[in-house]
């Protein structure tokens, strides 16, 4: 979707190579492989000359290196007056229901309220352009929705496999936690620009 709408130019890096390769096909079948670079590299430990972009996109992925971290890491790669896009799992209320902070302590202990990211932001030295919530729809329709058709397949095809039972087991929860507990937390996107 980014190189439909963007007449730039896209590195594109993931660790998972099976994730490259759908990208790949993906971006081939749209008529935009051109436009898009594929690099099996670890986001963690990019090696990219400073100032190369112009845009850094992360979305639902910057949890892999932590929040703050993300933010000051990736900043040396960002043109002045660039701009970093990412999405985070945030609790949108300060009040927590017990079942849904226990199972978020045990899944991403460093979840914290949207705005508690805010001064995050701010003292990594970003300008804050724009924030929003992702809709509840976009996780049934483009996440949850498929997932849980797919759990069961899964449940079928490995029923002998104890460790993917129990893998799968932790997914169906997290479904569950969403279906009660979605209007407590979800996935806030913030937009930002390094300074000039």
């Amino acid at each position: 979707m980014l190189a439909k709408i963007s007449s730039g130019n896209i590195t594109a890096l993931d660790i998972h190579v099976p994730f490259i390769e759908t990208l790949r096909h993906s971006a081939s079948q749209e008529g935009v492989s051109e436009k898009i670079h594929c690099l099996v590299e670890d986001m963690a430990v990019m090696n990219f000359p400073e100032a190369s972009f112009d845009v850094i996109w992360s979305e639902g992925s910057i949890f892999i290196v932590g929040f703050e971290n993300g933010l000051k890491s990736w900043k040396p790669f960002l043109k002045p007056g660039g701009f970093l896009v990412v999405s985070e799992l945030v609790w949108v209320k300060r009040e927590i229901p017990q079942e849904a902070q226990d199972f978020f302590d045990l899944e991403y202990p460093p979840m914290k309220h949207y705005e508690d990211l805010f001064p995050v932001i701010k003292s990594a030295g970003y300008e804050v352009i724009a924030s929003f919530l992702l809709p509840t729809d976009s996780w049934w329709i483009n996440y949850y929705g498929p997932a849980e058709k797919r759990v069961e397949e899964m449940r079928v095809k490995y029923k002998a496999d104890g460790e993917v039972q129990q893998n799968l087991d932790i997914f169906q929860k997290e479904i569950e936690i969403y279906k009660k507990y979605s209007e407590y937390y979800g996935y806030y996107f913030y937009i930002m620009r390094k300074p000039a």
